[in-house]
């Protein structure tokens, strides 16, 4: 049995995807994985996955140099992928969204391979929109989903995201103990997805000249904030610790006492796995799907939603500081998630074997 996994983009579409490879290299199972060629996924799939860069990009509508560079490498994809299916011949194609997957999903279609693509978030990309029609079936990030597709319905099964493998609860106090910060201090976990938010990190920042008590803060900065967060940290003397990207992230989620986040779906499928209370500021950008995604918890009062265009160090100070002043309503927020965790999903393992099969 061979299956195929395509994706590409963004660390929604590659994380879901390699949890997928995960289990199928523990099942000793053939996988290939076709990536669009980004910076964070080389850096995030392990030495030992067999893989091939696409190197593909969307193509702008203005002409220009770059745009007709683009348009050669699409060419070149398209080819590329269906010489891909052809070589390595496999019995399934699931794709996990971005241009990277749309042509190799397309292909296996129309060569009778069997086809599965899962979407991540509430709001389904325009890869896998476009792709609908030519697919067997469709996990789901969120049962949501369904509410915009009704005419695909029958095709839809609700998985959930799958998270990794290492991501297991811990006690609390061994998280804290991890980071080194102290069991009575209030923690709070920012991050901003898996390129960090320019946006989010400095707002954060100006905050904490506002904020009162004894705090302490897990920050994902991303790759081009990390040295001015170290170097504002520690001016400020705060207990921070600063990480680019944190493989670890089950110590982080289980050490904290709130998140400070974007609202992309494994952002909001770690949250309801972990059952954190969160202050949400959806990316405002890509078609604002984030919104979507964030309501799932904020329609539970699970979250509080920040829009970008109003975030300033005020509002968010402001939030920070009445949820610490308030432990009871922190609890509630937690024991809220009860209600997301009404749903059964269908394994997905489950799911791609058997058709496989």
């Amino acid at each position: 049995m061979k299956i195929l996994i395509a994706c590409g983009g963004t660390g929604g579409h590659i994380l879901p995807a390699l949890r997928l490879a995960e289990e199928l290299k523990l099942r000793n199972l053939e996988f290939l994985l076709v990536i669009s060629g980004r910076s964070i996924e080389k850096k995030i799939i392990p030495s030992d996955y067999k893989f091939i860069n696409l190197n593909i990009s969307p193509l702008k509508l203005s002409f220009s140099l770059r745009t007709l560079t683009c348009f050669f490498r699409f060419i070149k994809a398209i080819l590329k992928s269906l010489i891909i299916l052809l070589n390595f011949r496999p019995d399934t194609v699931v794709g996990f969204g971005g241009y990277a997957s749309f042509f190799l999903v397309f292909f296996a279609h129309f060569l009778r391979i069997k086809t599965i693509i899962h979407e991540e978030n509430v709001i389904m990309g325009k890869a896998n929109r476009m792709l609908l029609p030519f697919v067997d079936l469709v996990s789901l990030g969120f049962k949501e989903t369904e509410e915009f597709f009704p005419s695909y319905k029958n095709k839809m099964v609700f998985t959930t995201n799958p998270l990794r493998k290492t991501f297991t609860k811990i006690e609390k106090k061994e998280a804290i103990s991890y980071f080194g910060f102290n069991p009575d201090h209030f923690t709070i976990l920012v991050m901003g997805g898996s390129q960090g938010s320019h946006k989010i990190n400095m707002t954060f920042l100006q905050s904490l000249v506002l904020l009162k008590g004894e705090i302490q803060i897990i920050h994902l900065s991303g790759e081009s904030d990390y040295e001015i967060l170290d170097r504002f940290y520690k001016a400020l003397n705060k207990k921070a610790v600063v990480f680019k990207f944190l493989d670890n992230m089950h110590y982080a989620f289980c050490a904290s006492d709130l998140v400070v986040c974007r609202a992309g779906a494994m952002t909001i499928t770690e949250l309801i796995f972990f059952e954190l209370p969160a202050i949400i500021i959806p990316y405002p950008y890509a078609g604002g799907h984030q919104i979507y995604n964030a309501n799932i918890l904020v329609k539970k009062n699970c979250a509080i939603l920040i829009e970008e265009k109003t975030l300033d160090l005020y509002n968010l100070s402001a939030a920070i500081s009445h949820l610490i002043k308030e432990p009871q309503r922190l609890s509630k927020m937690r024991s809220n998630y009860k209600e997301l965790k009404s749903f059964n999903p269908v394994n997905l393992w489950d799911l791609i074997l058997n058709m496989a099969n």
